[in-house]
């Protein structure tokens, strides 16, 4: 939506952007070409007053690294008109990202931990004043802005928070609880894979699950993606893929005898289609057994943090869960 010289309100479709930006960049390249060409007959073309020997030959064509430099670039984005410029920016802000991200411990009574980045800010934030005010209009900060730590931003509906933190309660016990409160919601959330199975262990300790459930639900979190191999905390452009063979090296007890139970099989003898299917399949059934053993009912008052009352009252969905691999460090 821009505002034209009369002032009306124009609206300007984001597919016509886009072809127009296509159009100039193959124009663009076309200029390269002409130029290239105009450059080679220059040095092929004999001139009479010249003696045959001083004549280049076409591999003989100096090289032109202003035009290669050129071709590389477009020169004349500034050029554009304002609104167009800020359309390209807010295409170019909505791609998903991946985001690592930690939990800080801080100290006080009445103080709670705090999320933050450990890598490096979204481009866009230091680029210039232009695309830095459509990515602050774009991304939503999750670092408590009292600290002096590494700001985290992210776009909650279309963005992953790929957590490094592997201790139980720096993540969902303690003061973590009232930090998750504070912190806008997000729906994609990426754990280390030893730590989600870690967590199945204790599957029968009521903290624990109780814990985890709580967290999800006050989140808003609608996918878990269980990131399987080492995760290299020095990485700032991280990709997840999907995993490949045969998941062999998921060795948790309680899912294996779910597993039996349910198809049967090992871990080793199943798909990861199958796998992620049956860790749904486990969730629901911890769910219903704590329903159960806490007779929990969809009477009690729905103002409540409680994910199995959320859960019961209709309130709350468990998030789906998916196994991932993160591109370059695949097995």
């Amino acid at each position: 939506m821009t505002q034209s010289s009369s002032g009306s309100m124009v609206q300007i479709p984001v597919d016509i952007l886009q072809s127009l930006v296509t159009s100039i960049d193959a124009l663009r390249h076309e200029v390269v070409n002409l130029r290239q060409e105009r450059l080679t007959l220059q040095f092929q073309t004999p001139n009479p007053a010249t003696p045959a020997s001083t004549i280049t030959t076409q591999s003989e064509v100096p090289r032109d690294d202003t035009t290669e430099e050129y071709g590389k670039t477009f020169q004349c984005f500034n050029k554009l008109p304002p609104e167009m410029r800020d359309a390209i920016w807010r295409v170019a802000a909505k791609a998903p990202r991946v985001v690592t991200a930690k939990i800080a411990p801080r100290s006080g009574p009445e103080s709670s931990d705090t999320v933050y980045a450990p890598s490096a800010l979204p481009p866009m934030l230091s680029v210039s004043k232009e695309p830095r005010k459509v990515a602050l209009e774009v991304y939503t900060c999750f670092t408590d802005p009292e600290t002096r730590l590494p700001r985290l931003y992210m776009q909650p509906d279309i963005d992953t928070m790929l957590l490094l933190n592997r201790d139980f309660n720096r993540v969902f016990q303690g003061k973590a609880r009232k930090m998750w409160r504070k912190t806008p919601k997000f729906k994609h959330l990426a754990l280390d894979w030893k730590f989600c199975h870690e967590l199945l262990l204790h599957a029968n300790d009521d903290r624990v699950i109780q814990g985890m459930f709580n967290v999800l639900a006050i989140t808003g979190v609608k996918v878990v993606s269980i990131v399987l191999g080492d995760i290299d905390e020095s990485v700032e452009n991280v990709a997840f893929g999907s995993p490949r063979g045969c998941p062999e090296e998921l060795r948790c007890r309680n899912l294996q005898a779910f597993l039996i139970a349910r198809r049967g099989k090992a871990v080793g003898e199943c798909s990861w289609r199958t796998i992620v299917f049956l860790i749904s399949e486990y969730m629901q059934a911890i769910l219903d057994r704590n329903l159960s053993v806490d007779r929990i009912t969809a009477s009690v008052p729905r103002e409540t943090d409680n994910a199995l009352q959320k859960y019961a009252n209709g309130l709350w969905v468990p998030p789906r869960f998916r196994y991932v691999t993160i591109k370059g460090q695949e097995k």
